[in-house]
């Protein structure tokens, strides 16, 4: 594989999980652990497959998925923060409840190929061959930094996440703000399973999101819960994805199913090796944790 080639292919990988890990990393710094991530992805990108092929139009595709994706993880969050039901079985469930729901949806799209998207050499040849939204894409990061470090909603956002409490106290509405950082999250996670069925493998087929809501949730220990630090994760993670592919090009046989699972084991080993006190330290005091107004 030419370096170019896997350059734009790391690249095109990291995308849905620099989005999915980034909205994780918002809503886990406002003490909501989002595990219906999976189901969200899943579910937008099936929305997004169907609309895109029924219309012939992809930009319909990304609006779906989108809406989607939002609407799934409101779902969720009103679930916790209104309710007051457990966060980890209501994510779990409603992950499961996606998967299966997609699967249902989308039966009649299986393998059909999705309207493409203009690439950066459409609007000038010597770009790189990446579709025209990486750019905006790849910068979503740096946004969700400076929405946490720079504005009044990301000190909200940090308040509810480390101390309701004592951000109620002060007038903040712990709920909405949970709610704000929900809805973020839902129309990244919306944008990323829309990009994996519309830009990285251009078709429907089940399960194609490939765990990668569960990677998105496993981001935000790995990355300290700081935004900057998902790039590291996620550009670890699809290298390893891209070079698994590569390696089954070699003449040398290594098990399939081995190749597979390689990037999930190193992202278990990276997650192992940040484990420590300093981890402890930055996780979000309030994860988790319920909010009742006393």
């Amino acid at each position: 594989m030419r370096l170019d080639v896997f350059i734009t292919s790391v690249i095109t990988a990291a995308i849905p999980l620099l989005l999915a890990g980034t909205g994780e990393v918002l809503v886990e710094r406002a003490g909501v652990i989002n595990l219906a991530s999976e189901g969200a992805m899943i579910l937008a990108a099936a929305s997004a497959a169907i609309t895109a092929i029924t219309t012939g139009n992809p930009w319909l595709g990304f609006a779906a998925g989108i809406v989607v994706g939002l609407v799934w993880t409101l779902f969720f969050a009103l679930l916790p923060i209104g309710l007051k039901v457990n966060q980890i079985i209501a994510g779990i469930a409603l992950s499961i409840a996606g998967l299966g729901l997609s699967s249902l949806i989308a039966r009649g799209y299986e393998g059909y190929t999705v309207p493409s998207i203009p690439s950066l050499k459409d609007v000038l040849p010597i770009l790189p061959p990446l579709d025209v939204l990486s750019p905006i894409l790849l910068v979503i990061p740096l946004l969700i930094h400076w929405l946490l470090s720079r504005t009044r909603l990301g000190l909200y956002i940090r308040a509810v996440g480390d101390n309701p409490i004592a951000a109620d106290s002060f007038g903040v509405d712990v709920a909405v703000t949970r709610l704000v950082a929900a809805s973020i999250d839902g129309i990244l996670l919306g944008l990323s399973g829309a990009y994996i069925v519309l830009v990285t493998t251009q078709r429907w087929v089940e399960g194609v999101t490939g765990g990668r809501g569960w990677i998105a949730v496993a981001l935000a220990p790995f990355s300290y819960w700081e935004p900057l630090l998902v790039y590291v994760g996620a550009f670890l993670f699809a290298g390893l994805e891209v070079l698994q592919y590569v390696a089954q090009a070699l003449p040398v046989r290594v098990p399939r199913e081995l190749l597979l699972s390689t990037p999930y084991l190193v992202l278990i080993l990276a997650l192992v090796v940040v484990r420590s006190r300093r981890l402890q330290k930055r996780v979000p005091r309030a994860l988790g944790v319920e909010f009742r107004r006393v």
